[in-house]
């Protein structure tokens, strides 16, 4: 209330003087303010004359006399005075100028501004969306509000099939690979909800050994059974995806989002800044981080944040591999004869490295190879040595990167 009746009082204030600029009067000269003038300039010549000797004194006298005795006769009249305007057309831009002034502004804030929101502190601001978090609705609340969505409606024989994998899945509900497949086909239908239950069911029957990944995947369809809300539910599969790998960075993404979704576009915006500076460019939430995080950056009043422009690595070209007299040779091998086949390419090639160089995709492929033999310690030395290789070539080095924080050696 204090603040309508501070603009209300100011805009009065404003369109007061605008009013009072407007009933200003000036007096207007008639035919005796002209005479009187002329009578005044022949007081002036007069005076002119003498000085000059045209006239004589006496005769000067004479005509100062009778200019004064018609200068008080045209005194005694009153000098008209008119006003600038009408009375009645000031009347009608004063009030043009009250509705203006003072209704403009207070309509223009009700439709720019947020008429009824309090002034609120930071710690205001923190409680309240702390208040809208905990009471955020639940999965089932959300869905009942959520508009109907169109569903792929697939072919006669292919429903059949849907109707009775459904019916097999839930005569064995311990059957893990029934209810993954089950979960992949209603994913593949948009029937995100009933996917999402059969995945929870397959990550109960794994245990303990249910791994990041289920649960991931679960939280996602979770999300899009909601068009994109983080429900309560959500969080929870989320939090253990978290819990099992704290670098899982999709999983951070939809944590993000469930921040700016509960008024906490601080929180968001760091979030998302970490995904989008040490996440790989070509990961799928840097798109949609994105074309959101400037609006997250202005709500927690950053103002002076840019998007990073997006530098696309060359892929790496995959060099020759092994030739056809190698892959017989390695028909017959058993399977530890077969690693150290492998094993031994891999050695000369880094033997091969080290001594002669080579290109940044040779350089690459070594790295992956490493992973793939479990040898991460070697691969960090290998990309550590990369870096001095190719410091003074940005471009080759970016090949090399890309594929370090694919094989997450690096972040």
């Amino acid at each position: 209330m204090e603040f309508w009746i501070i603009i209300t009082a100011c805009s009065t204030i404003v369109a007061g003087f605008l009013v009072f600029s407007l009933r200003s009067v000036k007096p207007v000269l008639d035919k005796d303010d002209v005479e009187l003038q002329f009578y005044k300039s022949q007081l002036t010549e007069t005076a002119r004359d003498v000085e000059r000797g045209i006239i004589l004194e006496d005769e000067a006298e004479r005509l100062r006399t009778e200019i004064s005795r018609r200068i008080l006769k045209l005194d005694a009249r009153q000098p008209l005075l008119r006003a600038s305007v009408s009375s009645n057309w000031l009347a009608v831009m004063s009030a043009v100028i009250f509705l203006s002034v003072i209704g403009g502004s207070v309509g223009l804030y009700s439709y720019l501004g947020s008429p009824g929101y309090s002034n609120l502190s930071q710690a205001d601001r923190i409680s309240f969306a702390e208040e809208s978090y905990n009471t955020r609705p639940s999965l089932h609340e959300s869905l009942l509000r959520l508009p109907a969505t169109l569903k792929i409606e697939p072919n006669e024989n292919y429903i059949e099939l849907v109707v009775k994998l459904r019916k097999t899945v839930k005569a064995r509900p311990d059957d893990l690979e029934g209810h993954l497949l089950l979960s992949r086909v209603e994913t593949g239908l948009q029937n995100f909800l009933a996917a999402s239950t059969a995945l929870s069911k397959a990550i109960k029957i794994k245990g303990d050994n249910a791994t990041a990944e289920d649960f991931f995947d679960y939280s996602e369809l979770l999300i899009l059974a909601a068009q994109g809300y983080v429900s309560p539910e959500a969080e929870d599969a989320l939090n253990q995806v978290l819990k099992r790998d704290i670098k899982f960075s999709a999983a951070h993404y939809y944590v993000g989002l469930m921040m700016a979704q509960n008024d906490r576009p601080d929180r968001a915006f760091q979030i998302w800044r970490r995904l989008l500076m040490q996440t790989p460019q070509d990961s799928p939430w840097i798109e949609p981080i994105r074309n959101q995080i400037e609006k997250v950056a202005i709500a927690a009043g950053v103002n002076d944040f840019e998007l990073p422009k997006l530098t696309k690595a060359e892929p790496v070209t995959p060099l020759r591999g092994p030739s056809q007299a190698d892959l017989k040779t390695a028909e017959g091998l058993s399977n530890i004869q077969r690693m150290d086949m492998i094993r031994s390419m891999v050695e000369g090639l880094s033997e091969r490295l080290a001594n002669e160089g080579g290109t940044a995709q040779e350089w690459a492929q070594l790295i992956r190879a490493l992973i793939v033999l479990d040898d991460k310690g070697q691969a960090i030395a290998v990309w550590k040595n990369a870096k001095s290789v190719f410091a003074e070539h940005p471009k080759d080095l970016a090949i090399i990167t890309s594929v370090a924080k694919e094989t997450g050696i690096i972040e």
